[in-house]
């Protein structure tokens, strides 16, 4: 194991930043639990000189626990159900899935 994945590994180990949740591969079926790390909350929209606040979630989650996420899957964090809304970006070593969602 490379210094890279274990880097990762204490990222979502950290108490204070992974937090457990379901993770439904076209949103349906029982799930699977998964560790993920939020990484920003809501974001900011601007139509022409309007500006608006648009809620949302993006959340990092390991290869290894997902390994091909996709648009349509939802993610259930604290009785809180996210669909992914984007294509899923992964990082440079492929360990890890940056996905964003909005609610359900």
């Amino acid at each position: 194991m490379d210094a890279y994945s274990v880097g990762v590994d204490l990222y979502f180990a950290d108490p204070h930043l992974g937090r457990t949740a379901v993770y439904r591969a076209g949103g349906a079926g029982a799930g699977l639990t998964v560790t993920v790390v939020e990484t920003r909350g809501d974001a900011q929209a601007n139509y022409g000189q309007a500006r608006a606040v648009v809620e949302t979630g993006i959340f990092d989650v390991r290869a290894a626990e997902v390994p091909n996420p996709a648009e349509g899957d939802t993610l259930t964090l604290g009785g809180r159900t996210y669909v992914v809304s984007e294509a899923p970006v992964a990082d440079a070593e492929r360990l890890v899935w940056t996905l964003v969602t909005r609610p359900s």
